[in-house]
């Protein structure tokens, strides 16, 4: 019997611990041979996992690839297989499989072991991938988008949709940076502002409305939401959140509020048309029945009620559209009669 501090003590107990892990994974797993002059692989080892793949309750130990693979899968694995123990280092990817059960996609490595041998490996992430695909395809229905911030490391990742709103290819590297660098140059530092205050933790999450302007050069009206996951000791770990094309609401929406705004300056042209006529006329009867002060005082009343309307019509047509200078000038003489003196 060995003692306890004997090394070769230690290898068998890690080569059990490694044996129990390889049969306990939740993902297939198996140890395969090459076998020379041929494109068939042996099975060494393989996993429940990996036998229940193929509808098989007992082992694959001994087994040939080509009794259970169909052949171009079997195919497919000794050509990765060669690829790997070449360039000596491991391969992931992901491949879809027509199994008994099903179309399955499977996310796969190969770990070269020596000049012939190898372990293959693969976890079934169907379920993801079509939770993937449903979400890309809500997010065009609706026009949004989805994006996550590590900001231990400030990686991000952004969905397909995210991409398509802010006109950016699939191949550019995502940065929160870049995401401002296409925020309107106007509503830039506010949506920096919100994007660190949401960051911080210190407030709840609301919406955000800004203009972009995509690569392309064409402007768009987006509504972001973001929202951050903290530590135990609130100290934020990620941000993710969803952005929105609301431009063609938002222009529905604005020519309502313009229309809403030109029908209240019309009510309050006709109020004015009528005060100030109104008010001229009792002037002038207090004048001709010689009441001059009352005359003078329904003058100066009526100037004044005039004043305060023009200035609010005007204080709303700068809300559409800001007054520049010059715009007040007179395009032509006042049209007053003057009395004739004498």
């Amino acid at each position: 019997m060995r003692a306890a501090t004997d090394p070769r003590c230690a290898v068998d107990e890690i080569g059990e611990a490694a044996i129990g892990l390889f049969m306990a994974l939740d993902a297939g797993a198996a140890v395969l041979d090459l076998i020379e002059g041929s494109d068939d692989v042996r099975v060494v080892a393989a996993n429940p996992v990996m036998a229940a793949r193929f509808g098989e309750s007992g082992t694959l130990r001994g087994r040939l690839g080509s009794e259970f693979y169909p052949a171009a899968y079997l195919a497919d694995v000794v050509r990765r297989a060669r690829e790997t123990i070449a360039a000596g280092v491991p391969m992931s990817y992901e491949v879809v499989r027509e199994m008994p059960q099903g179309r399955v996609v499977y996310a796969a490595s190969i770990v070269p072991l020596g000049p012939s041998r190898f372990v293959t490996y693969g976890r079934d992430i169907s379920e993801r991938v079509e939770a993937t695909r449903r979400l890309e395809q809500l997010e065009t229905l609706a026009d949004i988008g989805s994006w996550q911030w590590n900001l231990h490391d400030q990686t991000m990742q952004w969905s397909p949709g995210y991409r398509r709103i802010l006109g950016l290819t699939a191949d550019e590297t995502p940065t929160m940076e870049r995401v401002l660098e296409l925020v309107h140059p106007d509503d830039r530092d506010r949506v920096r502002g919100r994007v660190e205050v949401t960051g911080s933790g210190r407030e709840e999450p609301r919406n955000v409305t800004y203009r972009i302007v995509r690569p392309d050069g064409v402007e768009r009206v987006v509504e972001g939401r973001g929202e951050t996951v903290s530590d135990e000791q609130g100290q934020p770990l990620r941000m993710f959140g969803t952005i929105q094309d609301v431009t063609d609401s938002h222009g529905a929406d604005e020519d309502r509020r313009r229309l809403q705004r030109a029908l209240q300056r019309q009510k309050q042209a006709l109020e004015l048309n009528d005060n100030v006529v109104q008010g001229l006329a009792a002037a002038w009867l207090a004048f001709d029945l010689g009441q001059i002060d009352e005359g003078v005082g329904l003058v100066q009343r009526t100037t004044r009620d005039a004043q305060s309307l023009v200035n609010a019509l005007l204080h709303e047509a700068a809300e559409d559209e800001p007054l520049a200078p010059g715009d007040l000038a007179r395009r032509a003489p006042a049209n007053v009669e003057h009395p004739e003196p004498g």
